[in-house]
């Protein structure tokens, strides 16, 4: 029962820290967007409220999440017709939906707008979940006489091929919106999950991992060289290589989050006394609301939320461990991968560690999709570990039950010999 009790606290502590990130969230939001709010839209608690709505109707989406019952969590049909339903409406998006800051990523639906690369998050680790621990035990389709090359492949690579098409028909929509950010995401949290699957030796997935990051950071060096400024992501390139020998417009936002982590130093200037959300740093209460929080609060602050948010990681990812599902252990690994990604990318895309993603830090920063996406990570957390204690218990009455009989008969023999049972008695004859 000491297990069970530890994992129900583990789950209370996953919920509560996802409720303090995003108190501090709402705080940072109105310190960071009241001054433009104010002006703008004439109203100070424009940006708070509606930060405070999102977190509402996240918190409903996580309960409705814990009313569903688990076997739709691992229904195959399920999660194919939504991966189809999620590659249709983003390669739609490329064709009707308009730009906004240049990319094809949002969904007007009048109060606010939805980003449906959020939940497409979800989806790719669900499929990944799925096929390392159901889909890639399949057996081989029936081959017929002399079939094709390609009948062949999809004969015996089915599940394989599957997952592929999933992949490619939502990593290839988002990259063509363009959104850099959501497919670095998405292309590093599935991953990382195939070289933590044991499908490699863990020596050889340490030097894949550093091999990958090598290249891709020698890459945007060659990129950022060869190509100049032909491109706006070949620009953020070159303002990530040196943020102070580019143009002063295409390294705005770093400077000023430069700037104002430098002003905050330790202890910060003060909640409310940011100057560099009064128009100098653009996205100040999205992308680099961890800028303004430095400059309020100083690095103290930056280390208190970032303790939170790793801590949350930490306790996913070890959840993950003690499951006994296949399936619970792989979506609880990709949630803790997601959070895990999203803030390392914000955080070194404000401190120029990487190029600038567009990357929102979960449960601070302002915005209704990612609130929403990372509330339905916590209920689904919460759904797996509830039902795998659930499960841990049944297991354990059905043993006791199987147990019960033959204690009951062990001690009606007892009564029956005067408590001499057989070992007893063959202790006795040793003796």
């Amino acid at each position: 029962m000491k297990k069970n009790e530890y994992q129900y606290i583990l789950e209370i502590s996953i919920l509560a820290i996802a409720l303090i990130l995003s108190v501090i969230g709402i705080m940072s939001v109105y310190s960071a967007g009241s001054y433009i709010a104010a002006v703008v839209k004439k109203d100070p608690f424009y940006y708070v409220q509606r930060q405070t709505i999102f977190v509402f109707i996240s918190l409903i989406l996580s309960v409705i999440i814990l009313k569903i019952k688990y076997k739709y969590f691992i229904d195959y049909k399920l999660i194919r017709q939504i991966s189809v339903g999620m590659g249709i409406v983003l390669i739609l998006m490329l064709i009707f939906v308009d730009p906004t800051n240049g990319a094809r990523s949002w969904i007007n639906l009048g109060m606010f707008s939805l980003q449906p690369l959020e939940f497409a998050k979800i989806i790719l680790v669900w499929n990944t979940a799925f096929y390392f621990s159901e889909t890639r035990y399949l057996d081989p389709f029936p081959i017929q006489n002399n079939p094709t090359f390609m009948q062949k492949i999809w004969g015996t690579y089915h599940p394989e091929v599957t997952l592929g098409l999933v992949y490619v028909g939502i990593l290839i929509p988002v990259l063509l919106q363009p959104d850099t950010g959501g497919f670095a995401i998405m292309a590093a949290t599935i991953g990382l999950m195939w070289l933590s699957s044991g499908l490699f030796e863990w020596k050889k997935a340490i030097k894949w991992l550093i091999g990958i990051v090598s290249t891709g950071y020698i890459g945007l060096f060659l990129l950022g060289n060869l190509f100049g400024g032909s491109d706006y992501r070949i620009r953020r390139i070159l303002v990530f290589l040196n943020p102070f020998s580019v143009s002063p417009d295409d390294s705005r936002q770093i400077r000023n989050s430069f700037f104002a982590l430098a002003r905050g130093g330790l202890t910060g200037v003060g909640l409310g006394n940011s100057v560099q959300k009064t128009g100098y740093l653009p996205e100040f209460h999205t992308d680099f609301i961890l800028s303004i929080i430095g400059e309020e609060l100083g690095i103290i602050g930056i280390i208190l939320v970032l303790f939170l948010l790793f801590l949350l990681v930490y306790l996913i990812f070890k959840r993950s461990m003690s499951v006994k599902r296949t399936f619970d252990r792989y979506i609880l690994l990709g949630i803790s991968l997601i959070f895990l990604i999203q803030i390392f990318l914000n955080v070194a895309g404000v401190t120029s560690l990487a190029p600038l993603t567009g990357v929102t830090l979960p449960f601070i920063s302002y915005g209704g999709s990612s609130m929403l996406i990372s509330f339905m990570c916590i209920g689904i957390v919460l759904k797996i570990s509830l039902h795998d204690k659930r499960q841990h218990l049944d297991d354990e009455v059905s043993s006791k039950r199987k147990t019960e009989p033959i204690k009951r008969r062990r001690m009606s023999l007892d009564k029956q010999t005067g408590g001499a049972t057989f070992e007893n008695n063959t202790k006795n004859i040793s003796r």
